[in-house]
């Protein structure tokens, strides 16, 4: 039997380490070593109700750009959707589109919620 997880995305590639890493492939390798995790942690967010990136971060206690990523990774792989909705980010003032979960992302979230409940 498949685990819920199969349905998440891979995470991104590691880059090769170079002699003299940048800050950006630094952040790439770690943000690939925790990108299942977020997966996670973003479908269980949107469970309840559609929430933009800015709302999201603010669940998970962390800033919009170390998700944002992910975003895009899960609509790429029909687990989450654009609702075609847009709501003002009251620290900015800027416009930020909203996402929910998709049919497929429902179902894995579900397994992945009663595979935690199991583990538990």
């Amino acid at each position: 039997m498949p685990e819920p997880t199969d349905n998440l995305p891979a995470p991104p590639a590691t880059p090769a380490m170079p002699l003299f890493e940048s800050t950006s492939a630094a952040a790439a390798r770690i943000a690939s070593r925790y990108a299942r995790k977020r997966y996670r942690q973003i479908l269980a967010a949107l469970a309840d109700k559609p929430l933009c990136i800015f709302e999201v971060a603010e669940v998970l206690h962390c800033f919009d750009h170390q998700i944002s990523g992910r975003f895009g990774e899960l609509v790429e792989h029909g687990l989450i959707a654009r609702t075609g909705h847009r709501r003002v980010k009251p620290a900015t003032g800027c416009s930020a589109e909203e996402y929910t979960l998709t049919l497929v992302g429902q179902g894995v979230q579900i397994a992945l919620k009663e595979q935690h409940e199991k583990e538990s």
